[in-house]
């Protein structure tokens, strides 16, 4: 996470590392969250590999504390690539502070 401060970042894993954690599990391991303030902003509530991943999160320090700055996007897809994103925040201006 600390490495997708200035990009985005890809980790390849192997589907055997999934499968051998999890060897009743029938696929499904694809998921997205976003993460702010230790906690996920979106339903992770059918995914097993998501909730473990957050839990995870929540104890280490460092995720701890980047994610009370800002929004990180955490995605694992079909081939077991886990990319992870700061979501960069909307600047909305301010009309009332616009002078003309």
């Amino acid at each position: 996470m600390s490495e997708a401060e200035k990009e985005p970042q890809q980790y390849a894993f192997s589907a055997h590392e999934f499968r051998d954690l999890s060897p009743k599990q029938k696929g499904g391991y694809t998921f997205s969250m976003q993460v702010s303030k230790g906690k996920s902003l979106t339903n992770i509530k059918t995914s097993t590999i998501a909730k473990e991943l957050l839990e995870v999160l929540q104890q280490s320090k460092k995720a701890t504390e980047l994610t009370g700055l800002a929004t990180y996007e955490l995605t694992l897809d079909r081939q077991f690539v886990l990319k992870v994103s700061k979501k960069v925040e909307a600047v909305v201006e301010d009309p009332a502070a616009v002078k003309a």
